[in-house]
Formats: C-alpha cells, sequence, structure tokens
C-alpha cells in the first residue's frame, strides 16, 4: 500500500523542459542508465508516466542493491552493470553531495544540473542550467 506523499510521486508528469527530447536523441547514440534512491515501485512508474524510461538500459535502484548514493559501492555496481569505464562515462545530476561528487571521485565525467543555480566551490566537467545545454554539448562530442 503506498502512502499519499508516494502516490503523488507516482502521479508525477512534469519534466523539465526539453529533457524528453534529449534523452531520446542520445538514447539513438549512446546507452543511457539511471542510478536512483527513490522507492522502486514509485521511481518505475513515474519514468512510465513521463515516457522516458524506453530510453534507459539499465536503471540501478539503489533499494534492490541495498545501498543508496552517494555510496560509491553503487556507482562501481552501476559501471560494472553497464559495462561501462568511468573515465568514458558521464554522470549528469542536480544534487552535488549524491550525484557529482563520488562520480568525480571515480574519475566519471559530471555534469551538474544546477538550473536553480546554486553557489558552489566546486569544478566539474560541464554546469549546465537547462536540457538544451546537455543537448547542445553532447551535440559536439557524439557525431
Amino acid at each position: 500500500m503506498y502512502s499519499n506523499y508516494s502516490k503523488k510521486l507516482m502521479l508525477t508528469t512534469t519534466l523539465y523542459e526539453g529533457a524528453k527530447e534529449t534523452l531520446e536523441k542520445l538514447s539513438k547514440k549512446i546507452k543511457l542508465h539511471i542510478i536512483t534512491n527513490g522507492f522502486k515501485e514509485v521511481q518505475l512508474e513515474k519514468l512510465n508516466r513521463v515516457g522516458i524510461k524506453k530510453f534507459f538500459d539499465i536503471i540501478i535502484l539503489a533499494e534492490d542493491e541495498g545501498v543508496m548514493k552517494p555510496d560509491l559501492q553503487l556507482f562501481k555496481y552501476a559501471l560494472f552493470k553497464a559495462k561501462a569505464k568511468a573515465n568514458n562515462t558521464f554522470m549528469i545530476g542536480d544534487d552535488i553531495i549524491t550525484d557529482l561528487l563520488p562520480a568525480k571521485e571515480l574519475s566519471m565525467h559530471q555534469i551538474y544540473f544546477n538550473n536553480t543555480n546554486k553557489n558552489h566551490d566546486y569544478t566539474f566537467t560541464l554546469e549546465v542550467s537547462s536540457w538544451k545545454e546537455i543537448d547542445d554539448y553532447f551535440a559536439k562530442i557524439i557525431v
């Protein structure tokens, strides 16, 4: 049985502008994966509801693995599962602590989705405030 909060999360159908289009383009050129701390049923339903689950080859759910981001074991497991090398992998995240610092520690490229222009003292591979910027960046590096 789901709490009212969980039900509300599942019904969320809003994506950032350009997210779906960028994911669709990228999924035709590279493999996309997700690492999430969200509850399994909620996350999978949300991905289905907003129509983006089909773009991802692998979905790593912390709940299934017994560890949560920012635990490096989860990131290492995701790399293993995806048969990917850290230095050829990009982590796009909106949370410095749980998404980007672990990726940086493992030598993954980091893209900070900072759409609220939070001030910080970190340096990442790329910092963006929109999905269009992500789309433009990958258009330059992926043929």
